[in-house]
């Protein structure tokens, strides 16, 4: 698999069963079942040059490719199981380990990329139960032209004020439960639901995915129910799309949220919605737009440059954070690829950043 395959392939996620494999080992199982088990290992070096104003000097960090990477790592179980009447069972289990320390990731969870059970039909879809992720992390995916790095929406910025991201992607959710529909002329919609328990506000969500030839796009609203008022907060629409001309391939994205919070089990998984920029507020409404092309350079190459733009906003007050990026991808075999970008912050928070340039290079490494 070459990497515009990869890339393919990441930005599908949702439109296609999650966890597919790129170097997978398959263990013999009894007649109609199947057992794959895959990973990835991803490392690289990050150079941060912090804004003028929340100062300090330039730093060098070695972390996992969940941080400017553009894979994290993993390690993965996927079993399949045909049934009669034409159903299909699949359990995944799916790993994050940091490769720099060892540890667990995903709050030290054993399986906290991925872990749930379904149950699918090529005629009534698919229903699916347990952490998955959320659309507003696929449609990120989508709208990248090269995924991660130093260019990805999803990424955090750093105030004095603590992180926000630039794209709300809080990237999975506990509990969910999610219909995917059978394709539909190139059309398919899900419907996503995960209760509070009690202890966490209610999610709701809904999409849409249109997948024809070497167009791929995709419209999806989120949604929570305060568990104390029961009112609608944290309303998240996302959009993105991505069109492959074969010499090239351009990518897009548009998001809306507003009522932002950070009450328990938000869609954003926001802990933090204080900026601190020429003022400091709290922010309740985000708006951002990215946009992106990647080239083939032929052979093993692809570059790739996209800007993502946002604004941070309350009924008061408005800052702005743009973001510049140059990519390019090496693959030296088809598991085996070395990665590389730079990032330019722009806009009325570039100066209160830690990362207002970034340059890192890693290597990723499938199993």
């Amino acid at each position: 698999m070459n990497y515009k395959e990869k890339c393919a392939a990441i930005a599908c996620l949702g439109f296609t069963l999650a966890g597919s494999a790129h170097a997978q080992t398959n263990v013999q199982m009894p007649a109609g079942a199947n057992l794959q088990i895959y990973g990835a290992l991803n490392l690289n070096m990050s150079n941060y040059k912090p804004g003028d104003v929340i100062g300090g000097g330039s730093s060098w960090s070695l972390t996992d490719g969940t941080v400017n990477g553009n894979y994290g790592s993993r390690l993965g179980f996927k079993l399949t199981k045909e049934l009669r009447g034409g159903l299909k069972a699949t359990g995944l289990m799916e790993a994050g380990y940091a490769v720099d320390t060892g540890s667990s990731l995903q709050g030290g969870r054993l399986f906290g990329r991925q872990v749930y059970l379904s149950l699918a039909s090529a005629q009534f879809g698919e229903i699916r139960a347990g952490r998955q992720y959320n659309p507003s992390n696929e449609l990120k995916s989508l709208a990248q032209p090269l995924p991660g790095m130093a260019g990805d929406p999803g990424s955090s910025v750093t105030t004095a004020a603590g992180t926000l991201p630039q794209w709300v992607n809080p990237g999975r959710l506990d509990n969910l439960v999610q219909y995917l529909s059978p394709k539909f002329g190139g059309f398919n919609f899900v419907l996503l639901g995960a209760p509070g328990e009690r202890v966490n506000d209610q999610y709701q969500g809904v999409r849409l995915n249109y997948v024809e030839g070497p167009l791929r796009a995709s419209i999806a609203h989120e949604w929570n129910k305060d568990r104390v008022t029961r009112d609608a907060t944290n309303k998240v629409t996302s959009l993105a799309a991505a069109y492959n001309f074969s010499d090239f391939k351009i990518t897009g994205g548009l998001q809306r949220a507003r009522d932002l919070t950070t009450s328990p089990g938000n869609v954003g998984a926001f802990s933090n919605l204080r900026v601190a920029g020429p003022t400091t507020f709290v922010v309740n409404k985000i708006d951002a737009y990215t946009a992106g092309v990647a080239v083939p350079m032929g052979g093993a190459l692809t570059t790739a440059v996209n800007y993502v733009h946002t604004k941070y906003a309350n009924a008061g007050n408005k800052l702005t954070l743009g973001k510049v990026a140059l990519s390019a991808n090496y693959d030296v075999d088809k598991d085996l690829s070395f990665y590389s970008s730079i990032s330019v912050a722009t806009g009325d928070l570039k100066e209160y950043i830690r990362e207002k340039r970034l340059i890192q290079f890693g290597v990723n490494l499938f199993f």
